[in-house]
């Protein structure tokens, strides 16, 4: 298969080359209009009371505190359930998403074991403006401390005994990604030519009146008998 077997076959199946080049122009113009994302992370610490033992609330981790952080994930997520995901690194855009927001306890194990080690929660938004954004952050915030105090009030824990958290950062930076359009429309149109060379090819290797789409006469061999 040369170049001009390729040539030839996009020429007498013009109408699959229109469709693709169409189907790939639209694809470059979708994506060169296609707004970015703006995105932000917070953390939200979860604080035991002081006490003389941990006069240090930063430094106090136990297996309720984050258990307790745990259940407040699943109050505030509601009906809402997050995906596992393969590594707790992962942000709400490299998943994909580009309006919404999460609550995870962070898991620090393996494949084949959870491993919850810290009581804090990472609250993720992505979404399509800075305001949107940072406006979601806050209330996602606000829901996991109304959350907290509403199961501790339910128990009637004392005041001084109350768990609280902490948010870092107190302004949580919002970035703005919008990938790199030049190589995704480069990548694009490798990818459309390809696709249509291979279409024009296929479909002129099956179409009436081709070469391949002929039956191929085969010369008839006779035996002959010379009499004695």
């Amino acid at each position: 298969m040369t170049s001009e077997n390729v040539a030839a076959a996009l020429l007498r199946r013009w109408y699959v080359t229109l469709a693709g080049v169409s189907l790939m122009i639209g694809a470059i113009f979708a994506l060169s209009t296609n707004p970015g994302v703006y995105s932000t992370q917070a953390d939200v610490l979860f604080l035991a009371p002081k006490s003389a033992q941990f006069p240090n609330p930063i430094e106090a981790t136990s297996e309720s505190l984050i258990a307790t952080a745990g259940l407040v994930a699943h109050m505030a997520n509601g009906v809402k359930a997050e995906s596992p995901t393969a590594s707790s690194g992962v942000t709400l855009t490299g998943e994909g998403i580009r309006k919404g927001y999460s609550i995870r306890l962070p898991n620090s194990g393996g494949q084949w074991a959870s491993n919850f080690d810290r009581p804090v929660l990472v609250v993720q938004v992505a979404g399509p403006t800075e305001a949107w954004v940072r406006s979601t952050l806050a209330t996602q915030i606000d829901k996991i401390n109304n959350s907290l105090y509403a199961l501790q009030k339910a128990d009637r824990i004392p005041t001084r005994n109350l768990i609280t958290t902490s948010s870092t950062p107190r302004l949580a930076k919002v970035e703005y990604s919008k990938g790199d359009p030049k190589r995704a429309v480069a990548a694009l149109i490798l990818l459309g030519s390809a696709l249509t060379a291979l279409g024009a090819l296929g479909f002129d290797g099956i179409a009436p009146g081709s070469a391949r789409s002929r039956p191929t006469l085969r010369p008839r061999f006779f035996d002959r008998t010379e009499s004695v």
